[in-house]
């Protein structure tokens, strides 16, 4: 890892999964600036399919943030990983876009300050884009994430908006999602990291607890779950309730 390309990668003013991507690759990058990580690797780092990374490489490059070599085994026709070299030259160019790639390079901010990550798209979604010292720990969280709970349940809002990772991707509801709905559902999950429960992928029922069940006419907090049973306080007394014969409520 060089200390010079991470510091130089953050200061640039490109956003979303395409700072993650330059992110990823200064992580892997030498004192001279090169690193060689394959398409795969990069997208594990970052978070995205293998597919977006490529479009994001091909992207930098166009921009001059990096040099690409194509690199070849030795003695050999067969083509392994490509070479990097980081130059950081074009983070500050106008924006290009790529085909079917939604992210957007943004205009020139200040460092520290808080930018815009704007998507192209038929609603025109803008979304608030994370402060420049946050972003390593944001992609931290990501890659955290999903070595933690790649193919299983890790959060959810609600019983009918579930958030899980399948082969390294975001999905809602065992469906994957596109690149612009995935980085907006990262962001809600950094900044709202109360939604990832570990125990949700043992029993979706967990994300009910604190929330109300009604017995008898009157509403009890659910405080634990038990097997097939919520768990509730009724007169200092631990009650168990059999989920499947309970209504949730509001309170």
């Amino acid at each position: 890892m060089s200390i010079k390309a991470i510091n130089e990668a953050f200061k640039s003013n490109l956003n979303g999964n395409i700072k993650l991507v330059l992110l990823a690759l200064a992580d892997c990058a030498d004192d001279n600036l090169q690193c060689f990580p394959s398409y795969n690797h990069i997208s594990k780092k970052a978070s995205i399919s293998i597919s977006t990374a490529k479009r994001i490489v091909k992207k930098l490059e166009q921009i001059g943030v990096l040099k690409k070599q194509h690199r070849f085994k030795k003695g050999k026709k067969q083509q392994t990983s490509n070479i990097y070299t980081l130059t950081f030259g074009g983070s500050t160019l106008t924006p290009i876009k790529v085909q079917n790639d939604t992210t957007i390079v943004s205009t020139m901010t200040p460092q520290d300050s808080v930018t815009a990550m704007t998507y192209e798209s038929s609603s025109y979604l803008t979304i608030t884009e994370l402060s420049v010292k946050s972003e390593r720990d944001f992609l931290d969280f990501k890659n955290q994430i999903v070595r933690d709970f790649n193919n299983k349940i890790f959060g959810a809002r609600d019983i009918n908006y579930i958030y899980s990772i399948a082969n390294g991707l975001l999905c809602i509801n065992n469906q994957k999602i596109d690149t612009q709905k995935a980085f907006e559902e990262w962001q809600y999950i950094y900044k709202n990291q109360h939604l990832i429960n570990k125990k949700i992928s043992e029993n979706i029922n967990f994300i009910n607890i604190g929330k109300f069940i009604k017995v008898a006419d009157m509403h009890y907090k659910i405080i634990d779950i038990k097997n097939d049973f919520y768990v509730i306080n009724v007169n200092e007394t631990k009650k168990c309730i059999k989920i499947c014969d309970s209504e949730v409520v509001n309170g």
